[in-house]
C-alpha cells in the first residue's frame, strides 16, 4: 500500500508533530462531567440526605415545649351548696398559665426506621439519576468525537486526492507542450481541482461546526488544529446490562416502594411517649385557688390506631401496583438493552470482516490508478477516464477509514449499552 495510506492512517491515531495539541476522548467526557456540574449535584444531594437523616433521628430526643396561655371568660363555675350561709367557692373569670411540655417517644413502631429507609431510597434514586445523565452525556461525546475523526478522514483523503490530481496536472501540461495529449485533459483536471477545493472548503466547515459543538458541551478551547486522538478498545462479549444506570435505578425505584410500604405497616402500630408538664399557672391545677400555684405533671401516652378503614390496606395494595409497573418496566429496559447489545455485537463483526476485505480492494483500485495515469500520459485514455479511476480509489480509502472508525465507535457503543 502507498506512503500516503500510512500517513492517512498515523493522522488519524493522533500521531501528530512535535508541540500539536492532541485531545484524548476520556480528557473531554472529564471535562464535560465537570461542565454539567454532576459531582456537585450529587454532593448537593448528599448533604441533603444527611440534614434529612439528622432532622429523622431528632423524633428520638426530648421535645420541649413553651407552651403559655392567658384567657378571659364571661362566666365562671358556680356551684350550689344545698347549706343556708355556706358559700361555693369561685373559680376565676382569667386564667394565666406558663408551662413547659416534655415529651419523650419510647417506642414508635419502628416508624423512624422506616422514614429514614424512604428517604434513603430517595436519595439512592436522586444519585443514581445523575448516573443516567451522565451516561447521556457520554454517549453525546463519544458520538461527537468520532464522527469530528470520521469528517476529518474524509478531508484527508480529499486533499491526498487533490495533491495526487495536481501531480498528474504538471505532468499532462508537460505532455501538452510536447504535443502528445489534448489541452482539455488539462482542462478537465483543473476542473476538478477546483470542485475538490469546493468540497473540502464545505467539509472543513462542517467539521468545525462540529468541533464547536464538542467545545461547547466539554468547556475546552478545541481548534481546528487540535487532534482528536482516537481511542483504543477492545470488548468481551458478554449478556450483561445490569451495569445500566437506568436499570439500577429502575431497582431503587422498588426499593423505595419497598420502603413505604414498611412505613405504611406502622402507622397503625401502637405508639407509646412519656410526657411532663411543668410550669406555675394563676390559678394552676386548683382552680379555686386564687394565687400563682406551681404545675407539674407527668405520665405515659399510648396512641394506637385500631381501626382505619382499610386505609392502610389500601395504600399497601397500590404501592404493590406500582412496584409491579415498575418491574415491568425494568423487564422492558433489559429486553431493550439486550437488543441493542446483540445488534452492537453483530455491527462490530461485521466492520471487522470488511476491513479484512478493504485492504485487498485498496491495492488493486490503487493499482489500477497507477495504470490509468500511464495511459493518461500516453494520451491512450481520457482524463475523465482516469478521474472515473482515482475517484474509485478514493471511494476505496475513505471507506477503508469509515469502515475502521465505525468499528471503534460499535466497540465504544457496545461498553456505553453495557453500562462500561
Amino acid at each position: 500500500m502507498r506512503k500516503i495510506v500510512a500517513f492517512i492512517t498515523l493522522a488519524l491515531l493522533g500521531l501528530t508533530s512535535h508541540g500539536q495539541e492532541t485531545l484524548v476522548l476520556d480528557t473531554c467526557l472529564a471535562h464535560a462531567y465537570q461542565k454539567m456540574e454532576f459531582d456537585k449535584i450529587t454532593n448537593s444531594y448528599q448533604e441533603s440526605a444527611e440534614l434529612a437523616e439528622k432532622n429523622i433521628t431528632n423524633n428520638w430526643y426530648p421535645k420541649l415545649v413553651l407552651d403559655g396561655s392567658f384567657t378571659y371568660q364571661n362566666e365562671n363555675i358556680s356551684i350550689a351548696l344545698p347549706f343556708p350561709g355556706m358559700e361555693a367557692p369561685v373559680a376565676p373569670l382569667n386564667i394565666n398559665r406558663l408551662v413547659v411540655n416534655i415529651s419523650q417517644t419510647i417506642y414508635d413502631g419502628s416508624m423512624t426506621s422506616n422514614v429514614k429507609k424512604v428517604e434513603e431510597a430517595k436519595y439512592n434514586s436522586l444519585k443514581k439519576q445523575v448516573d443516567v445523565d451522565r451516561a447521556a452525556v457520554k454517549a453525546k461525546v463519544t458520538q461527537l468525537f468520532i464522527t469530528i475523526n470520521l469528517m476529518e478522514a474524509n478531508s484527508l483523503i480529499l486533499e491526498d486526492k487533490k495533491a495526487v490530481i495536481a501531480d498528474r496536472l504538471k505532468v499532462l501540461q508537460g505532455a501538452v507542450a510536447a504535443g502528445s495529449v489534448p489541452e482539455v485533459n488539462v482542462k478537465l483536471l483543473q476542473a476538478e481541482l477546483m470542485n475538490l477545493d469546493q468540497i473540502i472548503l464545505e467539509a472543513d466547515f462542517n467539521t468545525l461546526a462540529f468541533r464547536s459543538s464538542l467545545s461547547e458541551i466539554t468547556g475546552l478551547e478545541i481548534s481546528s488544529s487540535t487532534k482528536l486522538v482516537i481511542p483504543t478498545t477492545s470488548v468481551s462479549y458478554d449478556d450483561d446490562v445490569s451495569q445500566r444506570a437506568e436499570l439500577q435505578m429502575l431497582d431503587l425505584q422498588m426499593k423505595s416502594i419497598d420502603a413505604q410500604t414498611s412505613l405504611t405497616g406502622t402507622a397503625r402500630l401502637p405508639k407509646v411517649s412519656a410526657f411532663a408538664t411543668l410550669g406555675a399557672g394563676n390559678p394552676g391545677y386548683d382552680i379555686f385557688y386564687e394565687d400563682i400555684a406551681p404545675m407539674a405533671m407527668v405520665g405515659l401516652k399510648l396512641n394506637w390506631n385500631i381501626w382505619d378503614w382499610n386505609k392502610t390496606k389500601n395504600q399497601k395494595q397500590s404501592l404493590s401496583i406500582n412496584r409491579g409497573i415498575v418491574q415491568s418496566k425494568k423487564t422492558q429496559a433489559s429486553t431493550q438493552f439486550l437488543s441493542e447489545l446483540k445488534a452492537q455485537q453483530l455491527e462490530i463483526e461485521k466492520y471487522k470482516m470488511l476491513l479484512k476485505k478493504d485492504g485487498n480492494v485498496l491495492i488493486i483500485r490503487e493499482e489500477i490508478t497507477l495504470i490509468k495515469a500511464t495511459e493518461l500520459e500516453n494520451g491512450a485514455i481520457t482524463t475523465t477516464d482516469y478521474l472515473s479511476e482515482l475517484n474509485r480509489e478514493n471511494e476505496a480509502k475513505l471507506t477503508l477509514q469509515v469502515h475502521e472508525l465505525k468499528l471503534i465507535m460499535a466497540q465504544l457503543n457496545y461498553l456505553i449499552i453495557q453500562g462500561k
